[in-house]
């Protein structure tokens, strides 16, 4: 951050890596799991309709269930920035 004047360290640049880890392996478990189920196990693949209606269900479900984590994710990185003031 040499334009702010403020030091800074490799790692800072993984902060809330952990968190964002957590996110994103129970956001794409929440889409690949239930799609791929679907695909296997259902006929609504064989039309347009039928494949729109899985993804917006699979997709419409993962983000309901993994915007906490979005929200979780930021308060910390927000706390963590200003910790280090």
């Amino acid at each position: 951050m040499g334009q702010t004047g403020r030091s800074w360290q490799v790692s800072t640049l993984y902060r809330g890596l952990l968190e964002q880890s957590f996110r994103t392996t129970a956001m794409l478990t929440c889409i690949f799991v239930p799609y791929d189920y679907a695909r296997r196990e259902t006929n609504l693949f064989r039309t347009l309709w039928g494949q729109s209606f899985v993804v917006g269900l699979v997709c419409g479900g993962a983000y309901a269930v993994c915007w906490p984590l979005e929200t979780l994710k930021n308060l910390r990185s927000v706390a963590l920035c200003a910790a280090a003031r």
